[in-house]
């Protein structure tokens, strides 16, 4: 099944810096895959349109492998792409604009490469949303984040306002 998961419109802030550390660093959006879910998560695609404000920079996928239990507060809503009722529930965890605490250790996210999006441009002064498709394996597009994983979209430095939709479908590990 496929899913979805929305920021609403967050104004970045210093937190939401590029590979940051645990315990100081916060996604515009992502989703933490449990080490217990027994689920790999496929991302195919992520969408953001910048809202208002001139950002210092374009925004990063952020990941950290093998972490320990997540500590902080869960926020964000994951849905089913499929629109109906009784769509299956995701074993994703969202983590949308949260400061992300773990048990033990502050280890600091890799940085695993640019999503996009404008340069210190003033909303309004051209393109302000894109869509970033993922590597090409077989024809398809997708970035693959195995249980113990976090992932997310991190920013330049505390400017604009920006919103993301991550969509991903769940497989069995």
């Amino acid at each position: 099944m496929i899913y979805c998961i929305d920021s609403d419109s967050v104004t970045l802030a210093a937190a939401h810096t590029t590979k940051g550390a645990i315990g100081t660093i916060k996604f515009l959006n992502g989703f933490w895959n449990p080490p217990t879910s027994q689920t790999t998560a496929v991302i195919y695609q992520a969408r953001i349109a910048q809202v208002s404000g001139t950002p210092a920079g374009p925004l990063y996928w952020n990941f950290l492998c093998e972490t320990n239990l997540l500590t902080n507060t869960i926020t964000g809503t994951i849905r089913s792409a499929v629109l109906s009722i009784g769509a299956g529930a995701s074993q994703m965890v969202p983590e949308v604009n949260v400061v992300l605490t773990q048990t033990s250790g502050t280890p600091s996210f890799l940085q695993l490469g640019v999503v996009g999006g404008p340069a210190a441009i003033a909303s309004g002064a051209g393109v302000n949303s894109f869509v970033a498709y993922y590597p090409t394996i077989n024809g398809s597009n997708y970035i693959v984040v195995p249980p113990g994983t976090i992932i997310g979209i991190t920013g330049t430095g505390a400017a604009g306002v920006f919103q993301s939709t991550i969509y991903w479908e769940e497989f069995p590990a």
